[in-house]
């Protein structure tokens, strides 16, 4: 069992709260836009750390941590990089790296709205594949440089001729970010639910979406009015006890 704490957009803040919420994690994610090497120094010496540079991060960052980081959390998949977007509206970058590693977990930041989400158009069977997260598994995936940097996986070159764009080659508009055609605010209550209210029941029953986190902006700097941070538990393939924290910005 490991418990896993999730923050993003520190902007250069790791304040007492924050050292507070994540005191007992033994892991702590961070997707990016770290805002200072002395935070960036800050962090990993509180706790061992994955994490990826963002796009208001410097060169000094990014010698540090790399554009995305693929890794296991106990015996799940792990995806993580700054500017990701959320299910339906993926940046470009994100969607060629999800369509080709399929993660059970996929975790960004940028945006600076929290969300916890599951995207049903990301699926895969569950395996009895059993894998472990260790700190030598930190160090591995946590390579200094921009290794990854336009690279998938596979090795291939990521596609930026349609940066900027929607997988269907549209522009990114994000004024309605989470609302409806009319408008109207989207309500995740139901996510998942028939009309009726009861769950729907997938014809097999060893699928798994992939789950999305962002956990928000936990830094002093943007245009939030609230930051927040997230903790969980992962034992084997099963995540509990998902906790928020947040304070005034």
């Amino acid at each position: 069992m490991k418990r896993v704490g999730l923050i993003s957009d520190t902007h250069g803040y790791f304040g007492p709260e924050l050292k507070d919420f994540l005191r007992d994690v033994d892991v702590v994610l961070h997707c990016g836009d770290w805002g200072s090497i002395h935070t960036f120094e800050q962090v990993i010496a509180f706790k061992p750390v994955i994490g990826v540079y963002g796009n208001c991060d410097d060169q000094e960052i990014r010698m540090e941590v790399p554009l995305y980081q693929h890794f296991k959390l106990e015996d799940l998949d792990c995806l993580m990089i700054h500017i990701g977007g959320f299910p339906g509206r993926y940046d470009y970058k994100a969607y060629q790296l999800i369509n080709q590693i399929r993660p059970d977990l996929f975790f960004c930041g940028h945006s600076h709205i929290l969300r916890v989400m599951n995207d049903s158009h990301f699926t895969k069977r569950e395996s009895t594949t059993k894998g472990t997260f260790s700190q030598d598994s930190v160090s591995d995936s946590s390579e200094k440089g921009a290794s990854n940097e336009g690279k998938l996986p596979n090795g291939s070159e990521m596609d930026f001729r349609n940066e900027g764009k929607l997988p269907d080659g549209s522009k990114k508009d994000f004024r309605n970010e989470g609302k409806l055609p009319d408008g109207s605010e989207m309500d995740f209550r139901n996510e998942g639910k028939l009309p009726d209210g009861s769950e729907m029941e997938s014809t097999e029953k060893n699928i798994r979406k992939m789950l999305v986190m962002n956990p928000g902006a936990c830094g002093i700097m943007g245009f939030h009015n609230v930051r927040t941070a997230l903790r969980f538990r992962i034992e084997g393939r099963q995540i509990s006890d998902l906790e928020l924290g947040q304070w005034p910005r």
